[in-house]
């Protein structure tokens, strides 16, 4: 009784883990079907460039940086950065580089 059992056990998790994997993909939803709507672009603030808004710890990585203690560093940045987001990331950075020194 008991391999009977086991059997028809066995069987029906067959069965299920069968069905399971030939079930069709999940619905996702649909896309929307109108245009989306254009906005405008946005504009980014302009910002006094000075060492005075940037008041770090003393003795910190950012305030050894502006006191230009690695002036002439090559820091490599990897990641995600294409088209728009490469030409935001080099705007942010900017500022950053003329302040320190660092490349």
């Amino acid at each position: 009784m008991k391999k009977h059992l086991w059997k028809i056990t066995s069987l029906f998790t067959i069965s299920a883990l069968v069905l399971a994997a030939c079930a069709g993909p999940a619905t996702t939803e649909a896309p929307p079907t109108e245009a989306p709507a254009t906005t405008a672009p946005q504009t980014t603030p302009t910002q006094a460039s000075s060492d005075s808004t940037l008041n770090p710890p003393a003795g910190s990585f950012l305030a050894r940086a502006l006191a230009g203690e690695f002036r002439g560093t090559i820091v490599t940045a990897t990641g995600p950065f294409t088209d728009e987001d490469a030409v935001k990331f080099n705007a942010t950075i900017k500022d950053f580089e003329d302040r320190t020194g660092i490349d």
